[in-house]
């Protein structure tokens, strides 16, 4: 993954020049530091990560020797966030889910620091549609999530204490379809009824894609990004389309149609401060939780399907390209070295056009 280096944006200055990042050995996390350095220098990005719980060490990870690594006890530190936010001007969370309670905190502390600008940890469908935000109040994580949406926009837009930019991809397909998080499992070739049936046009991204949206947004003027709430998408897809990609690259169409489940427990973030003796009833809410966001990710929710994503950045400098959902599939099932890179070029090449102030158009929200 690489982003191109910035030419110049209208201003003729980079927005944003100190990003620092919570969660970054996460699933997510590790993509988004890579974006952030192609597009800043080491020395300018701090890291917030926690040191091990039980022995109070420092947990090995492997990062460029110039990064500001600030290591801290809990992300629910606040005196020890805000010391590591020193000198930054924007928090970027890649946190899973499963810490949602640490974002007010980090809030504060970044305001407590002088920190410009939050980008909170929400890269999942739609919760500011109408039909989720009615639906998702029957489960406690799905609601808190909503009412941290909310919160957030009253700090930033009524209180103008910070700014936010919350990035919505949707799905993460490769990360779903490689996890087997969806249901459909490569290995065994099988496929629940519901996901081989399903026909509604969805939206979504890599993992690849929606972090150096990330990076990029960092580079935008930042009137176009401020209290935004921006949709992006690579490509669109349903159920029955999947099952087809899947059959064409394996070639194979042995595939099985397996009855419905309910899915297993799983993250993209794999640091997310975990209770060392795991509450049944959080484990139900949490399972309770993905199977909501999981059909979202395939009915006719509006939540899970934003096709002015697919306008974002058409107009851009940056050459972030989008593929197309067999490429995905392809790049899953093969590897990314095996995609045909001239016919991805070429049929991308839209995509690579200079900035302008129209750049969001159609893809922002007003916070």
């Amino acid at each position: 993954m690489s982003l191109p280096t910035l030419r110049t944006t209208p201003q003729g200055t980079v927005p944003f020049s100190h990003p620092c990042l919570i969660g970054a050995t996460g699933t997510l996390g590790r993509k988004i530091l890579d974006a952030l350095l192609d597009q800043f220098h080491a020395t300018s990005i701090s890291l917030i990560l926690r040191k091990k719980p039980e022995a109070g060490g420092i947990r090995q990870h492997s990062f460029p020797v110039d990064i500001r690594a600030h290591y801290v006890s809990d992300y629910a530190d606040s005196e020890e966030v805000t010391k590591a936010l020193q000198g930054c001007d924007v928090l970027i969370s890649a946190l899973s889910h499963k810490a949602s309670h640490c974002e007010l905190i980090l809030v504060k502390a970044a305001i407590a620091a002088g920190v410009r600008r939050y980008m909170p940890s929400e890269y999942t469908v739609n919760i500011d549609d109408a039909e989720y935000r009615t639906a998702g109040t029957s489960n406690p994580i799905s609601k808190g999530r909503i009412e941290w949406a909310d919160q957030l926009r009253q700090i930033a837009v009524d209180e103008e204490k910070i700014e936010f930019t919350t990035i919505v991809p949707c799905a993460f397909i490769d990360y779903c379809l490689e996890t087997g998080w969806w249901g459909f499992n490569i290995k065994k070739q099988t496929v629940p009824t519901k996901l081989a049936q399903a026909n509604s046009p969805r939206t979504g991204c890599t993992l690849d894609f929606t972090a150096e949206a990330v990076a990029m947004s960092l580079r935008m003027p930042p009137e176009r990004t401020r209290n935004k709430r921006i949709h992006i998408a690579e490509t669109t897809y349903t159920g029955k389309d999947i099952l087809s990609a899947l059959e064409r690259v394996t070639s194979s169409s042995e595939w099985t149609i397996t009855p419905d489940a309910s899915t297993q427990s799983s993250t993209t973030e794999t640091d997310p401060q975990p209770d060392p003796q795991p509450d049944p009833q959080a484990q139900s809410s949490d399972a309770e939780y993905e199977d909501f966001v999981i059909t979202k990710n395939f009915d006719d929710s509006p939540s899970g399907y934003l096709p002015d994503g697919l306008e974002w950045n058409k107009d851009g400098e940056f050459v972030i390209r989008r593929k197309t959902l067999d490429q995905i599939v392809e790049m899953i099932i093969r590897g990314p070295e095996d995609i045909d890179q001239e016919a991805f070029n070429g049929a991308h090449a839209q995509y690579q056009m200079p900035v302008s102030s129209e750049t969001f158009k159609g893809a922002e929200r007003e916070g």
